[in-house]
């Protein structure tokens, strides 16, 4: 299974970083495996929202039928949903 960093420096590869835009935006693919997550888990997410007793999916961006991640949303995420143990 690749690494994040490793799929990070790949998509900052495919989208060549010099190009204007900074922003990186995933697939559901590409921010399933990023994340460490099913492709159902991101969908199940955005579909039904916020529920008691789970845990909200990462925020997503819709432009018309297409979903993408934005990396940095997925990098706080990860961050905002981090368990210390005591």
């Amino acid at each position: 299974m690749a690494t994040r960093q490793a799929i990070k420096e790949a998509v900052d590869e495919a989208i060549n970083v010099h190009w204007p835009p900074k922003r990186r935006l995933l697939t559901d693919p590409e921010a399933a495996t990023y994340l460490g997550v099913s492709i159902s888990f991101l969908r199940q997410g955005r579909m039904e929202g916020r529920r008691a007793n789970r845990s909200p999916g990462p925020p997503f961006i819709k432009m018309g039928k297409a979903i993408r991640y934005d990396l940095q949303d997925l990098d706080a995420w990860l961050a905002a949903n981090r368990c210390e143990v005591a």
